[in-house]
């Protein structure tokens, strides 16, 4: 999958993962909650993407909310149980 974005540069599909609820808040619009929540948010974020959080976007349908999941955040690293959402890490 490739498409073009912002000033014309082609990204292409680097991975595709699943993440909580609050990584996909930030993914979608840079905030979770209040600006400590977000920072703490950001930070963890940080440590298990590193480079790759720059090109990651929220990749989440308005219907796409799973049922309760044990499985870890592939954003944040979390084990807390939730709801999971698509996020994908682009690449030029």
């Amino acid at each position: 999958m490739t498409g073009t974005i912002g000033g014309g540069t082609d990204m292409r599909l680097k991975y595709e993962g699943r993440c909580c609820t609050d990584c996909l808040c930030m993914l979608a619009n840079g905030e979770c909650g209040t600006d400590d929540e977000s920072e703490r948010q950001d930070a963890r974020m940080r440590r298990y993407l590193g480079d790759d959080l720059i090109h990651a976007v929220a990749n989440c349908a308005d219907d796409c909310a799973e049922e309760f999941s044990w499985r870890h955040c592939e954003a944040c690293g979390s084990t807390l149980g939730g709801e999971r959402h698509g996020f994908a890490v682009l690449t030029e």
